[in-house]
């Protein structure tokens, strides 16, 4: 058996795939995942993509249920918290775990990789750090920043980016300024069901 730094104390059915998890690494996705699902099922439905990114993963609690609902063939986990990262290799079935990648900022992933789909639930809230509480907040939008900067290099051509946002605190004009100068546009934009969460569905301008 795999040892993890922080043991499991839960478990949580994603799409069929069952996560391991301790509830220190719980930060929304569970609720969050099947809204991820229903949103590509209106901009893509019926599609299988290739190969996805979850980004912020944390354990996996999205990037597994897209899998296990067969929305994608192959799935890779991106996320600053090791431990998590530890127990995203608990998941089963084991022949359907992820491919973790330790990072700071997602040009820490290893050149090479390539996704058609990139999805995240990245820190919601533009003000200071508050008690370090990074899953929630990113100051001055730095880790969106970065990630708009780094993301072109792992896109494929044609490929989608879906993030969740909280619309109390960041909206499409926020995103906008970071976007255009990477060449990366809003394409759509998708409200989830508690009227709260909405996702920029974006891509490359020319595509």
């Amino acid at each position: 058996n795999q040892r993890t730094s922080i043991p499991p104390t839960h478990e949580v059915d994603c799409g069929g795939i069952t996560v391991k998890y301790h509830v220190s690494m719980e930060c929304g996705g569970i609720r969050r995942k099947e809204f991820f699902v229903n949103a590509l099922d209106i901009i893509a439905p019926g599609k299988v993509f290739e190969h996805c990114l979850d980004w912020c993963s944390g354990p996996g609690f999205i990037g597994y249920t897209i899998l296990g609902t067969n929305h994608c063939q192959k799935l890779d986990l991106a996320d600053i918290y090791a431990p998590s990262l530890e127990a995203s290799q608990l998941a089963e079935p084991a022949e359907q775990r992820a491919t973790p990648w330790h990072i700071q900022r997602l040009s820490d992933v290893p050149e090479g990789n390539s996704y058609d789909l990139i999805v995240g639930a990245p820190p919601w809230f533009p003000g200071q750090l508050i008690l370090k509480q990074r899953t929630t907040c990113d100051s001055q939008l730095k880790i969106h920043q970065e990630f708009f900067q780094d993301v072109g290099a792992y896109l494929k051509p044609g490929g989608v980016i879906i993030l969740i946002e909280g619309q109390t605190y960041l909206g499409p004009r926020d995103l906008e300024p970071l976007l255009r100068p990477n060449g990366l546009e809003i394409k759509q934009v998708l409200m989830a069901h508690d009227d709260w969460h909405w996702f920029p569905v974006i891509q490359r301008i020319q595509d």
